[in-house]
């Protein structure tokens, strides 16, 4: 009846119920029974055990003993590997060693590999100094390392930037004895000619210089103790010319008595970390030696850095640098250009390297609590510190493919564990978290990961950078923007005599990327975290708290190992739940003056209509003809018997498919007073595009030029009744992910809540709102609804009317404009043209894209400003605006524009990808419900229900839903909340939702397409823009005339690039990374511009689409123009060739010569 184990637990775990959770126990540990150590066999088990007393410093080996329990870690592992390697003449790979961490179990493994005939590749470095090297009487140069290759590279884009300096300093109490430093300094110099290099150029190519001998003076200067740690910051950031030696400083900074500061610093192409401490340690022996008058008890080194330059070139053949160089690829296929995190500041175009560092501590007791965790793995601290912080850097960026550097010692062979040089290289560390896994399971795919890299740490990180990012982005660091270390190099236990040591610690003021986690374990067993980061990217209290948080992950999983990625603590006190504006508790909107109202948007416009009969309603932009609230409603009425006579009732779908005008808002009043969905349809798509959304929409009647038109009676149900707000108000298509146009169903509830009584914009009966939105957009919604809501008058202006600037202010000027909505990539242009194109208007709304602060400011600015400039921003499916903000001058010099916050009658929630609401952070998606429930249709038109991972749980009521809108959102303060991108491909092209998998659906049904891929990206001017990449036989010029008979005008690609093969990844997915730069083509003979208008043309041409050649039978279209491009040409003739020429005119005139003929025609007006 005795137990056979008894596990200690802090907590019987409790059901709900306040019973013991026997399933949550944990699994009881082995008895522990006395083991019987024996000791190492004669033979390889000796020569092992040899090896392990001399990395691990003790006496006491034996046969069984884990390697990782007497204090082993990954880089003694390394060092065991490399001795037996050098030793035993067996190559083995690191993993062996977590593998096989015994004696024992080692000894097997290097006589398997010595029975199946595999010995080690290589022999030591071989000494490869040439005649005139140090010792031979002369100076000589021999080939940088890779590495000292790319420092030197980036020295030269910054020259003397410190952000490669490497200082460090030591507080001296004692009587020093100056003379016996200077000739350790010498000493030390003399004995490793890394300290004796600098670099000059041979054949633009760096080239390391190796002196016979360099003087490194020892400057004294005094200082007062106050002053010491600003003194360390201002050497340490004191620039070194690398063609200029020596790349050494030491400096004795005299405080009084007998005290002093020794500084020292060296440039990171003559050392690393490693080396730092053989430099101190040396240090401390020849001033030992010089105080003594003996020579310095050091071994002679068996060879020198540049001896391991030359080395490294030549030690791998060509077809093993391949091998190698192709695992790289393929473990790094596809890895995402930025790890995007919550930046306090945007990312300036060029890296700075500016930086600061906070610190924090894990606590003793955690950290052994940590080991547990991950020695049940097979792992190590450096793993389980990784693992730790994968997961917040997850957490907070919402990517479940975390990328992270780390640096290795790359002294892989015992002979080079004395030199003084740059040997580190740099891992890439990519770490899969998909799948919400345990902590556990991240710790073993960690554990894979690092032991994989270690495998293959042979290939400088700079090879990887030329091969895998060769078009650099000089506002990051390649591959990686985050990095993490566990700093156990081997401690120095200096000792001069007659002085006591103390290090110094300061702050450097660099960083080297966005974000460093530097661990450093102490001699009580807890663990130093230095977060060194980037003070262009980050405020110091930001990244104070992301210490804190990585403190309590730590904390978390060395407490629960099982705990999910999604469940892992990251919020600091204070930040529990989520913020949410107040709503009501009433589901249903107030009207001032009509009580409760839930029914047709339609109704209600009626209803106020008769308190404002002969006030003007909507005008006719071109003509200025316009129809009185009476005329509207009388004219909506006559359409809404008629579309009665013909079997239209409650909910059926109609079609509108009429140009913007006056006839058209009647007809859409008409379409709900017969309590009728209306679905609007461009008349300028194409006809396949028409004909396929009517059907997909279920419209049962059509309203075009030709009146009212029944398309498929069987659809038109003739049932009467009352339209509530739950009833069908329209359906709105935009592009699809699955290839084909996607229709979204809005209630009236949903458009009541945009327009009436919005909070985001005040209209009154004195308001003038322009209507300029195409018919099928959904900011239409807003420009009628809200204008006929409020009283207001609704202009309808031609869609060319507010293209450039001129127009906007002669249609301000002309119909007293107070509100308008433009999209964001209008904004831009209209913003460079004339920032005070908007004098007069009182609110002018932004929104569909990513807004410039700059250009909102020189908006703001001018002296024509408008009274406010609202940013606004929603999905279709929650009706047009969800959110929004007023924008400051403020904002505009922050240089971020937050979105704001909700609309009214909204209610929003930030939930991360595992759908955990967030209150801090980036990688979460903003989620909209209205009153009610989702401010939307419950289902996508005819095609049931929408997925279930578009919903979360709102909060608002019992059993709640709102409509995640797949935004990345990062959230920093407050509902501070900007997007930051998607989680799919969905872009805005101009304003609209583009779906590049609809477009890339249209080119593929082409028969002349074998296989292709459509893109998105960023084309003259900046603007968004698709590129098709398409192989096969088909015509670029007959697929654009294809394509334009199906798609809209801004779902056509702006440029087509035939391809002999699509760029294939190892996994076998398509290498978007490596499709070639678009640039658009001619797809007509070329003709050079044959007279001096077609000259300027051409040149206007040129300038504005980005391409080299024009000739005069280039189409402005075909070359990639588009609406926008348009206004800028048209801009360009008028301001630097004084042609003035309406807008229209370039799309009736796309040619150089049709539109040079056409200015130089008299008759042009």
């Amino acid at each position: 009846m005795v137990p056979g184990v008894v596990t200690a637990v802090a907590a019987v775990p409790l059901t709900p119920s306040g019973k013991v959770d026997r399933a949550g126990l944990p699994e009881p540990a082995a008895p522990h029974r006395e083991r019987l150590r024996v000791a190492p066999r004669p033979g390889t088990e000796s020569s092992l055990a040899e090896i392990w007393r001399a990395v691990l410093g003790t006496d006491d080996v034996a046969a069984d003993d884990d390697f990782f329990e007497l204090g082993g870690h990954s880089l003694l592992a390394a060092r065991v590997v490399a001795r037996v390697e050098s030793n035993l003449g067996v190559d083995l790979p690191l993993r062996a060693m977590f593998e096989t961490p015994t004696i024992a179990g080692l000894a097997a493994r290097v006589d398997d590999e010595r029975a199946s005939g595999r010995r080690a590749a290589a022999g030591p470095v071989p000494v490869a100094r040439p005649s005139g090297a140090p010792g031979d009487g002369g100076a000589r140069e021999v080939p940088a390392s890779f590495p000292q290759q790319r420092l030197w590279f980036i020295d030269q884009l910054v020259p003397g930037d410190p952000v490669y300096n490497l200082p460090g300093a030591v507080r001296l109490r004692g009587d020093v004895d100056v003379d016996a430093l200077r000739q350790a300094i010498a000493a030390v110099v003399d004995r490793h000619d890394s300290l004796r290099t600098s670099f000059v150029v041979r054949g633009g190519e760096p080239v390391a210089h190796v002196a016979t001998t360099v003087d490194v003076p020892l400057e004294i200067e005094a200082v007062a103790p106050g002053a010491v740690r600003t003194r360390l910051e201002e050497l340490a950031r004191e620039p070194f010319a690398l063609d200029r030696g020596p790349l050494l400083r030491v400096r004795l900074l005299r405080l009084g008595g007998d005290e002093h500061v020794l500084f020292w610093c060296m440039h990171h192409i003559v050392s690393d970390g490693w080396s730092l401490g053989i430099f101190f340690s040396e240090l401390g022996e020849c001033y030992r030696a010089a105080v003594a008058g003996e020579a310095p008890r050091l071994d002679p080194l068996p060879l020198q850095y540049s001896d391991y330059a030359v080395w490294q070139r030549e030690a791998r053949s060509p077809a093993e640098q391949e091998t190698s160089l192709a695992w790289w690829r393929e473990r790094l296929a596809g890895v995402p250009e930025l790890l995007e995190l919550p930046t306090d500041r945007p990312r300036p175009k060029v890296q700075r390297f500016e930086g600061s560092t906070v610190v924090g501590t894990i606590p003793a007791g955690v950290v052994e609590g940590l080991r547990a965790v991950v020695a049940g793995e097979g792992a190590t601290l450096f793993m389980g510190l990784l693992a730790a912080w994968v997961v917040l850097l997850a957490r907070l960026s919402g990517s479940v493919d975390v990328v992270v550097g780390s640096p290795v010692a790359g002294r892989g062979r015992p002979e080079l564990e004395g030199l003084i040089g740059f040997f580190v290289n740099t891992l890439v560390l990519r770490v899969d978290v998909s799948g919400d896994p345990e902590f556990r399971e991240v710790v073993r795919r960690v554990r894979e990961v690092t032991l994989d890299g270690l495998a293959h740490q042979e290939v400088p990180f700079e090879r990887l950078v030329a091969e895998l990012a060769p078009v650099r982005d000089l506002s990051r660091t390649p591959l990686f923007q985050v990095m993490f270390a566990l700093q156990n190099v081997p401690a120095s236990g200096v000792e001069m005599p007659g002085l006591d040591l103390d290090a110094v610690e300061f702050d450097p003021g660099t960083a080297k990327v966005d974000l460093t986690l530097r661990a450093v374990e102490s001699h009580d067993g807890s663990v130093v975290c230095f977060c060194d980061y980037s003070t262009d990217l980050f405020d110091r209290g930001s990244v104070v708290g992301l210490v804190e948080r990585f403190v309590g992950v730590v904390g978390g999983v060395a407490v629960d190992g099982g705990v999910r990625v999604g469940d892992v603590g990251v919020l600091l006190a204070g930040e529990g739940g989520v913020v949410v504006p107040a709503v009501p508790a009433v589901p249903v909107l107030r009207l001032g003056g009509f009580g409760v109202w839930g029914g047709s948007v339609g109704e209600l416009v009626v209803g106020r209509a008769a308190g404002w009969g002969d006030a003007v309603a909507v005008v006719d932009g071109v003509s200025g003809v316009g129809l009185s609230y009476g005329e509207l409603v009388v004219g909506a009425e006559g359409v809404a018997a008629e579309l009665r006579g013909v079997g239209v009732g409650v909910e059926d779908r109609v079609g509108v498919c009429l140009g913007r005008g006056v006839g058209w808002v009647v007809s859409l009043l008409g379409v709900w007073l017969a309590g009728a969905a209306y679905v609007p349809v461009d008349p300028g798509w194409p006809r396949v595009r028409r004909e396929w959304v009517l059907a997909d929409a279920g419209a049962g009647a059509v309203i075009s030029a030709g009146g009212v038109e029944v398309v498929d009676g069987s659809r038109l149900s003739g049932v009467g009744g009352v339209v509530d707000g739950e009833c069908l108000a329209y359906v709105m298509y935009t592009s699809g992910s699955t290839g084909t146009p996607k229709g979204i169903g809005v209630p009236h509830r949903g458009v009541a809540r945009l327009v009436v009584d919005p909070d985001y914009v005040h209209l009154g009966a004195g308001d003038v709102v322009a209507q300029v939105s195409n018919a099928a957009f959904d900011a239409a919604t807003f420009e009628v609804w809200a204008a006929l809501v409020a009283g207001a008058r609704v202009v309808v202006l031609p869609s060319d009317a507010v293209l450039s600037a001129v127009g906007v202010r002669g249609a301000v000027e002309r119909f007293g404009i107070t509100a308008l909505f433009v999209t964001t990539s209008l904004f831009h242009v209209l913003a460079d043209e004339d920032p005070g194109c908007f004098g007069g208007v009182s609110d002018v709304l932004v929104g569909g894209e990513a807004t410039d602060p700059a250009r909102v400011g020189a908006v703001l600015g001018s002296v024509s400003a408008p009274g406010r400039v609202v940013h606004v921003y929603g999905p279709t499916e929650v009706t047009t605006f969800s959110a929004f903000h007023e924008v400051s001058v403020a904002d505009c010099v922050s240089g971020v524009l937050p979105l704001g916050e909700a609309t009214s009658g909204t209610w929003a929630v930030v939930v991360d990808r595992w759908g955990r609401r967030r209150r801090w952070g980036v990688g979460a998606s903003w989620c909209w419900a209205g009153r009610g429930g989702p401010g939307y249709w419950g289902g996508r038109v005819d095609r049931g229900p929408v997925r279930a991972d578009e919903f979360v749980a709102s909060g608002y009521g019992r059993g709640g839903r709102a409509y995640r809108s797949g935004d990345r959102v990062r959230r920093r303060r407050g509902w501070e909340v900007g997007v930051r991108g998607r989680f799919d491909d969905q872009v805005k092209i101009r304003g609209f939702r583009v779906e590049p998998g609809e477009v890339e659906a249209a080119v593929l049904a082409h028969p002349g397409v074998r296989a292709g891929v459509v893109v998105a990206g960023p084309g003259p001017g900046g603007t968004m823009r698709l590129v098709a990449y398409v192989v096969g036989d088909a015509d670029p010029a007959e697929l654009r005339g294809w394509l334009a008979d199906r798609l809209p005008e801004h779902l056509r690609p702006a440029v087509i690039v035939p391809l002999d093969r699509l760029p294939i990844t190892p996994n076998g997915k398509i290498d978007r990374a490596a499709l070639p730069a678009p640039a658009a083509a001619s797809t007509v003979a070329y003709r050079a511009p044959a007279t001096p208008t077609e000259e300027a043309v051409a040149a206007v041409y040129r300038e504005v689409l980005g391409v080299d050649r024009v000739g005069g039978n280039d189409d402005f279209f075909a070359l990639g123009g588009h609406s926008l491009l348009a206004t800028q040409a048209i801009s360009r003739l008028r301001d630097t060739h004084h042609i003035h020429l309406p807008l229209k005119t370039i799309f009736e005139h796309p040619t150089v010569t049709d539109l040079a003929a056409t200015i130089d025609d008299p008759g042009t007006s």
